[in-house]
């Protein structure tokens, strides 16, 4: 099993770190006048893949997907701060996916083919995408390429 918890259909890696370094804090801080949410003790949750099978990663995601910008267990709150590796990958038949402010960082595959995929809401507190880049480079340029693109809220 690939995850902690699920919680509405969606799975997540629940995260208790230990106090966070001064450029940390900074950082949670900056996402949170984004509208996001931190905790100062560290506590996060990362939305993951179910399972691997032969080197895949496997989630049921279809249709529409939100995920929350907080979710709780066992009373602790953890907001949603990650979109973990390989998170929505190969979910054909997701639509669209609604990341909450507070999301920081897309980790690398999450995306990686999702063939229905036409609708991918970002926040302006997304300051990571790393090798993301390319996933949603080929995102836009499959479904929306047009003499030019114009991304309002996070630069390549």
């Amino acid at each position: 099993m690939a995850y902690d918890y699920e919680h509405e259909g969606i799975y997540y890696n629940l995260h208790k770190a230990p106090a966070l370094s001064a450029e940390q804090l900074a950082t949670l801080k900056h996402i949170a006048k984004f509208g996001g949410q931190f905790s100062e003790g560290g506590t996060h949750a990362t939305v993951t893949y179910v399972t691997m099978d032969n080197k895949l990663y496997l989630s049921p995601y279809t249709g529409s997907v939100t995920v929350p910008d907080t979710v709780y267990h066992e009373g602790t709150a953890y907001p949603v701060t990650v979109v973990g590796k390989g998170a929505f990958a190969n979910c054909r038949e997701l639509t669209e996916v609604i990341l909450p402010p507070g999301i920081c960082e897309i980790e690398l595959s999450a995306f990686v083919n999702c063939e229905g995929l036409t609708s991918i809401t970002l926040p302006d507190s997304l300051y990571r995408i790393g090798e993301m880049a390319h996933t949603l480079y080929d995102f836009f340029w499959n479904y929306y390429c047009d003499w030019y693109l114009e991304i309002a809220k996070i630069q390549l």
